[in-house]
């Protein structure tokens, strides 16, 4: 729903904005849609919960991407750490792990091949490494988070077959 629910807000920050917001709302539809027939195909499994946290952090790749140029580009990097920040749901740390990688192989190679896709300025690998910083350092807690999380879903779930099996 997440994900879905990203394309109308796309498409009102465009149309607000004045920016060409078509291309990017395509791909975030392409996003949502793999990633809702992969889960409706392989529900809950480890893999459908890899391709959503890669999907959401590229959702806000693409609506960096939709404000190039634009005043709100630099901002529009918080919805970096807001959707990883949200993938702590999964309980899965490696989901949050693929997801802080995404965004790390995103940055670096837009930093080189897409510049204006990542910073109004363009090139700026000083930046590039300031962001990676925080969002590793995000994702350090948010990996305990999910670890200590799956760790009190283990004692319950111990505690509740102990409790049938008396």
């Amino acid at each position: 729903i997440l994900l879905w629910a990203q394309i109308p807000l796309f498409i009102l920050i465009g149309l607000l904005r004045h920016a060409e917001w078509e291309t990017g709302t395509i791909a975030a539809g392409i996003l949502a849609f793999i990633s809702t027939m992969y889960e409706k195909a392989s529900p809950n499994s480890a893999g459908s919960r890899y391709l959503m946290s890669v999907s959401a952090v590229l959702m806000p790749a693409l609506l960096v991407y939709i404000l190039a140029g634009n005043d709100w580009q630099l901002d529009a990097h918080m919805y970096f750490f807001a959707m990883l920040a949200a993938l702590v749901g999964f309980a899965d740390w490696k989901a949050v792990f693929i997801a802080t990688v995404t965004i790390a192989v995103h940055h670096i190679l837009l930093n080189f091949l897409y510049t204006y896709a990542l910073f109004p300025q363009g090139a700026d690998f000083t930046r590039v490494v300031f962001h990676a910083v925080i969002v590793v350092l995000e994702a350090g807690a948010l990996i305990w988070i999910c670890l200590r999380m799956s760790q009190a879903l283990d004692e319950s779930d111990k505690a509740v077959s102990e409790a049938k099996s008396s």
